[in-house]
């Protein structure tokens, strides 16, 4: 499973993005939205996680402060599942 942190904020750089990925030791790789990306994937909320599948289908959405910290493992962990 490949985990890709898409931007999604015009305020932020890419640059900056990824300057903040190393400072916290982020894993995954760092891209750049569209709008058009935004709104083929119904986004239209800040801090939206949504998890696609190789056939581009949505199998996972959660919003700000859906999941805690603790949870993301569970998250991941189903994803990796579903993927195989």
């Amino acid at each position: 499973m490949d985990l890709y942190v898409v931007g999604s904020s015009f305020a932020e750089s890419l640059d900056r993005l990824v300057s903040n990925q190393n400072r916290e030791g982020y894993p995954g790789e760092v891209a750049e939205g569209s709008e058009d990306m935004l709104r083929d994937f119904s986004i239209f909320n800040q801090s939206t996680k949504v998890g696609i599948d190789g056939g581009w289908a949505i199998v996972y959405r959660a919003g700000f402060g859906d999941v805690g910290a603790d949870g993301w493992q569970g998250v991941f962990e189903d994803l990796a599942s579903s993927a195989s």
